[in-house]
């Protein structure tokens, strides 16, 4: 379903209460040019802090983090208030030159403190234990934590220096592919079913893949992934490449094996990556059974194929979700994380909060977000259309700002980041909880089935597609670090196994042809470094969160206390256990699949 057009009205037109505030961050302009001059003279000062060395005294030593934390912070603040004005209007110069000062500061900050670490590593492991457990220092426990488990994989001063440097050059496979596949790979020209021509782009092909239209999904599948197909080498030679260097700087600092040097910043062992793939895996006749209903609804039993994938099985509703409308199905959903969150909610979504810069405008950034400055409530950047995805993306982008917020209230500044590997979970039950509304107040079996659908379309594209990634990309590095040349043939060969093996070729269930072994190709998040798995994991995660909440009375505080509140002030997996999901046992996987199986056999039961 295409969505519906929005008039594209000059920023001038869009009313304050629709506009995020970024007095928030600074006053004007005028007041961030100040602080950017302030921080420029401040980065100078380091110098002599760095012929000084730190100092051993721990309340001294807390001075000298605090300061240099602090114009941490400054420095974010500065570089968040440019990028925020310049996605309002990205076609403006000014705030495209703010943007690049604010980025030559934060890299000038990172070159004037990387004595700091080095530093801190010298001492002795005794010596950073200790100043674990000072209390001047406890904003920073976490921070020498991470600092200690570093230590056995930190080389000397001048081989860091070498390898830093060599960073740039382990950055160019990704850096040529986005080039190439942004700017100089030249798609082919697309004629759809009503005699429209366009260049058959990645968001062009986004939309026909889901066409009603058979015949127009195939050939558009069929010219998408045959343009891949004939770069193919180049594409394996990028892909190699940026895994080679992955495991070279993962062998210098003498960890097992990539995975081990991607997961250990985390604290999460290595086993987890497999046990992931392998409980999945396990659902793996579940989801045989949803594209053995995929098949049925379209009328292509037996000939279900990769193309019919991302059609819509059930008719979508004609509903208009204006965003007032959304605002109060996404603060109804939210009711079961209790008052405190929906109360903070229901201010952040108040007309004129600051929060949100909800309307598209011309020059606009596309697209949503949330960005927050700790110090400073989130801001939310949406493009609001006056349909379902809108809402869903509203009630997403809020988990994430009320992640932020409950994080930032509870934390201190050193301690209130959370990790990648969480960041999804929150945006991700908000996500579920507003599908689970909608489906308990749908008033007919036809919109009931249309969010059933939706939540499983969302579990397939986020746990059975990121997982089957996640595999592919473990037997990338497997091939990397046995020494087998990998070339484009051992790559669509892997792949092919793997999306067979998926999607059930082998039993008939759906019909992988040879040609979408390619589509490895086509997928910028393999040059991340073992980025994909936390996609599965974490809505396994907050599937596992809603059924216990469901179930207990308690578990919302509990998450809202153990995980929204904690941001980075322990590991991701201890934090998880505290939250009540324990994704080193078989338990949330169950939930999840579960809540699959629930969804599935709804929209079985759908005589639409």
């Amino acid at each position: 379903m295409e969505r519906p057009l929005v008039e594209m009205l000059p920023r001038s037109s869009v009313g304050a209460e629709h506009k995020w505030d970024l007095t928030i961050l600074f006053a004007d302009v005028a007041a961030w040019e100040i602080a950017l001059r302030a921080q420029n003279e401040a980065l100078l000062g380091l110098a002599a802090q760095q012929r000084a060395g730190l100092p051993r005294e721990p309340q001294a030593l807390a001075e000298v983090l605090d300061h240099l934390f602090e114009m941490r912070l400054e420095i974010t603040r500065i570089w968040s208030y440019a990028a925020r004005l310049h996605d309002e209007d990205t076609r403006c110069a000014a705030p495209r030159g703010m943007l690049e000062q604010a980025q030559r500061l934060y890299t000038e900050y990172q070159t004037r403190t990387a004595f700091v670490e080095p530093l801190l590593l010298s001492w002795s492991d005794e010596e950073l234990e200790a100043l674990q457990s000072v209390s001047a220092l406890s904003h920073y426990s976490r921070f020498f934590l991470g600092l200690r488990r570093s230590k056995p994989h930190v080389l000397s001063e001048p081989e860091e220096r070498i390898l830093a440097r060599a960073g740039l050059v382990g950055g160019v496979p990704s850096a040529a592919y986005r080039t190439f596949t942004d700017s100089d790979l030249e798609y082919p020209l697309f004629t759809d079913s009503s005699g429209s021509e366009q260049r058959l782009r990645p968001h062009a092909f986004q939309r026909y893949r889901q066409s009603t239209d058979r015949d127009e999904r195939q050939r558009a599948f069929s010219l998408f992934f045959g343009t891949y197909r004939t770069y193919r080498n180049t594409f394996a030679t990028l892909l190699a490449g940026g895994a080679k260097f992955n495991e070279f700087a993962a062998s210098c600092r003498a960890y097992d094996s990539s995975l081990e040097a991607a997961l250990s910043p985390n604290e999460i062992p290595t086993s987890f990556y497999r046990g992931l793939i392998d409980e999945v895996r396990a659902g793996l006749p579940l989801f045989e059974r949803y594209l053995a209903l995929r098949a049925r609804r379209l009328g292509l039993e037996g000939d279900l194929g990769y193309p019919d994938l991302y059609v819509p099985i059930v008719e979508p509703p004609g509903d208009a979700f204006r965003y007032r409308d959304a605002v109060e199905r996404v603060l109804s959903a939210v009711e079961p994380l209790g008052e405190a969150y929906v109360e903070q909610m229901r201010e952040a979504l108040a007309d004129g909060s600051g929060w949100i810069d909800v309307l598209p405008n011309l020059g606009k950034r596309s697209g949503a977000y949330s960005s927050c400055v700790y110090g400073a409530h989130p801001l939310v950047l949406l493009n609001h259309a006056d349909d379902w995805r809108s809402s869903s993306t509203l009630a997403h982008e809020m988990g994430h700002a009320l992640h932020s917020y409950f994080s930032n209230a509870s934390q201190p500044y050193a301690k209130a980041q959370y990790p990648t590997f969480l960041a999804e979970i929150a945006s991700t039950v908000n996500e579920i909880l507003l599908v689970e509304a909608q489906i308990a107040a749908a008033p007919d079996e036809a919109r009931r089935a249309y969010y059933h659908a939706e939540f499983i379309e969302a579990f397939r594209a986020t746990v059975f597609r990121q997982s089957l990634f996640a595999e592919f990309e473990s037997e990338l590095y497997r091939l990397i670090e046995s020494g087998v040349g990998v070339t484009a043939d051992l790559l669509d060969e892997t792949y092919l196994g793997l999306l067979r093996l998926y999607y059930g070729h082998e039993a008939g269930t759906m019909r992988i042809d040879e040609l979408f072994a390619v589509e490895w190709a086509s997928v910028p998040h393999f040059y991340y470094n073992f980025y994909v798995f936390q996609y599965a994991s974490g809505f396994i995660a907050a599937t596992a969160l809603v059924e216990r909440m469901r179930r207990d009375p308690t578990a919302a505080a509990r998450y809202l206390r153990e995980l929204l509140c904690a941001g980075g002030s322990d590991d991701p997996l201890v934090l998880l256990r505290r939250a009540g999901v324990d994704l080193s046992s078989p338990e949330p996987y169950r939930l999840a699949m579960g809540a699959f199986a629930s969804h599935l056999a709804a929209l079985e039961a759908y005589s639409g």
